[in-house]
């Protein structure tokens, strides 16, 4: 859609084209609509969300920064934009601001995506590793393998397809040590997220072996 305006100004031959105002809802209405035509309906999604960091170099590359800095940081914005309102946002946004529309590839614009979803909840890398040193070490580094062995698992969709995966064997290994299942809030998780994409140490100490005999215990 960031792409069509510049198209749709070609053909027109209008710096700025008559372009109709869409909203959020009418986006993904658009969305279900061509995703079940005739041609379409049988294809699978093929999109990866890939690492924030990734996406901030995207961002900038692609002289978003320019304007959206400051007061205008996508960090600072108060609401966080889903898929329909992000892609409501780049058809609405005015070529008359830009100097040039830079086209934007599939892959960049898969990577800017993926660095503004990740700006609601970040997390804070120093209390994640002193969480993982307390919850997860008891196992991790040394039944299990390090934590910082999934580093390159951050990106949602390979996140979320790790921690299914992990959860049986996780499962299996807390029964045999009669130790139960550790609760993790949203902020825990943010927190270990922020701690793994930065791949710093473990906190000091071993308090997750001492978290797991405690576990053991109270049962």
């Amino acid at each position: 859609m960031w792409n069509c305006r510049q198209q749709m100004a070609a053909a027109s031959g209008r710096a700025e084209p008559a372009c109709a105002r869409l909203k959020p809802g009418e986006i993904a209405d658009l969305r279900i609509y061509l995703e079940n035509l005739p041609q379409t309906r049988r294809k699978d999604p093929d999109y990866v969300l890939r690492p924030a960091a990734e996406g901030r170099a995207s961002f900038s590359a692609a002289g978003c920064a320019r304007c959206h800095s400051g007061r205008a940081a996508p960090e600072r914005r108060k609401d966080r934009l889903c898929p329909s309102a992000a892609a409501a946002s780049l058809w609405n946004h005015p070529d008359a601001v830009l100097p040039v529309r830079q086209p934007v590839g599939r892959d960049e614009m898969s990577a800017i995506s993926s660095y503004l979803w990740s700006l609601d909840g970040h997390g804070d890398s120093s209390k994640g590793a002193r969480l993982a040193a307390r919850r997860c070490a008891g196992c991790h580094g040394v039944s299990a393998p390090p934590l910082q062995s999934t580093a390159g698992e951050t990106a949602a969709i390979p996140l979320l397809a790790a921690l299914w995966n992990h959860g049986p064997e996780m499962q299996s290994a807390l029964s045999r040590g009669h130790a139960r299942w550790p609760f993790l809030s949203g902020r825990d998780m943010a927190n270990l997220l922020a701690w793994l994409e930065e791949g710093a140490p473990l906190a000091p100490g071993r308090a997750g072996t001492q978290d797991v005999a405690r576990q053991r215990r109270s049962r």
